[in-house]
């Protein structure tokens, strides 16, 4: 049997997909929790417990979105839909984490980035999720779905590390008023804005680009 080989710049627009989720781990990894702390004055602990939750809820959306995306069916596919949905809330929940109401209660900012970092996490998942059990139906052989996943994590880090790099440099560069250029409060809300703009855009190329076989979508609905 002859097996379906996928063109590069399939491949290419898939791995773009990857990008959103290299920001969002950015964003996470590297800003969130210093604003929280020391920006907003939170406790270590607090922001800690509320990160803690929100990987606890990951890991009980993961399966139950990928149960749900096996069994949807539509005219679009199983799987597109949710690349398209998850956009939009995606970039706004990631842009409110990091644009909290001014001058509130410790406990106030501790439920709202709990909430809103689960938030974020949830809308990935509807995203991710399907995204790699697209990527794994659209290559039918072992070599070809090891190099499309290769691509996908390449782009993932790029996304993350060129992110990073790109607002250190840009918003937070260190100032004569200000040598620790992460105190810059006004930095943070244009940090989020550029964030869930990147995770909103990367989605029309990939899902447009990126299908399924026949045999697939004939299968999800049959079952």
């Amino acid at each position: 049997m002859e097996v379906r080989k996928l063109s590069g710049l399939t491949k290419f627009f898939w791995g773009f997909g990857q990008i959103g989720e290299g920001v969002k781990n950015a964003a996470f990894n590297s800003f969130l929790l210093f604003y929280y702390n020391q920006i907003l004055g939170v406790s270590a602990t607090l922001t800690s417990i509320a990160l803690g939750v929100a990987v606890l809820f990951d890991a009980i959306s993961d399966p139950v979105a990928g149960s749900i995306s096996d069994r949807f069916d539509s005219r679009w596919g199983r799987r597109h839909p949710f690349l398209v949905v998850s956009a939009i809330p995606l970039a706004a929940t990631l842009i409110l984490l990091f644009m909290p109401p001014a001058n509130m209660p410790e406990m106030f900012y501790f439920g709202w980035v709990m909430f809103f970092a689960i938030a974020v996490r949830t809308c990935l998942t509807l995203y991710h999720i399907p995204h790699l059990a697209l990527g794994a139906e659209m290559a039918r052989d072992y070599n070809e779905r090891s190099g499309l996943f290769s691509i996908g994590l390449l782009f993932s880090a790029l996304g993350g590390y060129g992110f990073y790099f790109a607002i250190i440099t840009l918003v937070f560069p260190s100032r004569p008023e200000l040598p620790h250029g992460m105190y810059y409060v006004e930095g943070y809300s244009q940090m989020a804005i550029a964030a869930g703009t990147i995770a909103r855009t990367r989605t029309p190329g990939c899902s447009r680009t990126a299908t399924a076989p026949r045999s697939c979508r004939a299968r999800s609905r049959a079952t």
